[in-house]
């Protein structure tokens, strides 16, 4: 697998980085303090997903009508919060932590960044590891379905 196109990259290894983030701290919010604040660490890491797709695809120009969302995406992402607030009763700081996910995966994002230009044959080794996963992944999809 050859790097085609490093941004691209990227936005899919933050974004890797966000969900992980959000489902090990979704469990860990819900064995601590039970499910409304796991269920609300979820949701915040949702809107940190959204919320970075949205800024990564602005970035390569929107069209139409989601030029329109971009503009309007912090309005979007606060009404939502205020609803899920108000109807689901979930604890604001949970939320307020699951959209600073995407601050965590920034850093996890420079520390794999510097492991890489430190040690590329690692990041080789990781590729390799990551295309045989897929491979056998796709495989093992059409095993099934045969």
């Amino acid at each position: 697998m050859t790097p085609s196109d490093p941004y691209a990259e990227l936005v899919a290894r933050l974004g890797k980085f966000i969900v992980a983030i959000g489902l090990i701290g979704a469990v860990a919010a819900a064995v601590q303090w039970g499910a409304s604040y796991g269920a609300g660490f979820l949701i915040g890491a949702a809107g940190a997903f959204l919320n970075m797709r949205w800024l990564a695809n602005a970035l390569l120009g929107p069209k139409g009508p989601a030029g329109v969302v971009l503009a309007f995406r912090f309005g979007i992402l606060g009404g939502s919060v205020y609803v899920i607030l108000k109807i689901f009763e979930i604890a604001p700081l949970s939320i307020l932590a699951g959209l600073l996910s995407a601050a965590l995966a920034a850093v996890l994002e420079v520390l794999f960044q510097l492991f890489y230009v430190f040690f590329p044959s690692f990041y080789s080794i990781f590729l390799c590891i990551n295309l045989s996963i897929q491979i056998n992944y796709c495989c093992f999809i059409n095993i099934n379905v045969w």
